[in-house]
C-alpha cells in the first residue's frame, strides 16, 4: 500500500496481494519486521498478529517470518507467539529470523548493538529449549531461565524451521552452522548470491 492511504485500507490491500499470491500458486508468503523505519510506509501492520489473521486466507502457503528481529526479542515471549503462529496455520510456519542492523532500533529497546550477534546465538538456543523441553533451565550472558515451563510447542516438531538471515560471512557461517535454512533476503545481486550459495 502506498503511504498517502488511510490505514484502514492497509490490511485489505495486504489480504488482496496475499490472495493474489496463492493464486498465482507461490509457496509462501514472508511479512518483514521493522520497529522504527524511515522511510515509507509511515504505519506497519506487526509481523506475527498479520502473518496470524492471513493464515486462514493462504490455502496450503506456508507462512514465514522475513525477518524477525530476534536480538530485540526474548525468547520466552517470542516462543509463545511462534507457537501460536504455527498451531493457527495446521503447522506451516517457517521462522526468518535475523540480527537486525539499525542502531535507533537498538538504543530505543535498551539493548547493546555490539552484542547482538552472541544475543542472537544465544537466542537460538534458549528458543531450541523452550520448543522441546518441558522445563527449561538456563544461565546465559543475556537470558536466565529457572524452573520455565513454557506450555509452547508447535505442531511442526522439534520445532518449525529456523531459517537464518544475512549476507555477510558470519551470517553465512550462522546459517549453516544453526539454521535449518538461509534467508538471503530481497537486495543482493545475483552473483553475489550464486557465490554464497
Amino acid at each position: 500500500y502506498s503511504p498517502d492511504q488511510p490505514r484502514d485500507q492497509h490490511f485489505p490491500i495486504v489480504l488482496e496481494s496475499a490472495i493474489a499470491a496463492r493464486d498465482a500458486g507461490f509457496d509462501f508468503i514472508t511479512l518483514n519486521q521493522s520497529f522504527l523505519n524511515p522511510g515509507p510506509p509511515p504505519f506497519a501492520l506487526a509481523t506475527i498478529p498479520l502473518l496470524s489473521r492471513l493464515t486462514a486466507h493462504l490455502g496450503d502457503m506456508r507462512l514465514m517470518t522475513g525477518v524477525l528481529l530476534v536480538p530485540l526479542h526474548h525468547p520466552l515471549h517470542l516462543v509463545n507467539d511462534l507457537a501460536t503462529l504455527d498451531a493457527l496455520s495446521g503447522g506451516r510456519l517457517d521462522i526468518g529470523m535475523g540480527l537486525a542492523y539499525r542502531q535507533p532500533e537498538f538504543e530505543n529497546f535498551g539493548v547493546d548493538f555490539k552484542t547482538r550477534g552472541k544475543r542472537f546465538d544465544e537466542s537460538i538456543d534458549v528458543l531450541r529449549m523452550l520448543f522441546t523441553q518441558d522445563v527449561v533451565n538456563h544461565d546465559g550472558r543475556f537470558f536466565k531461565l529457572h524452573d520455565a515451563r513454557s506450555r509452547a510447542r508447535s505442531i511442526q516438531l522439534p520445532h518449525p524451521p529456523f531459517w537464518i538471515g544475512g549476507y555477510s560471512e558470519p551470517a553465512m557461517k550462522r546459517a549453516a552452522k544453526r539454521g535449518d535454512g538461509w534467508y538471503p533476503g530481497a537486495f543482493a545481486e545475483l552473483s553475489v548470491l550464486k557465490e554464497q550459495v
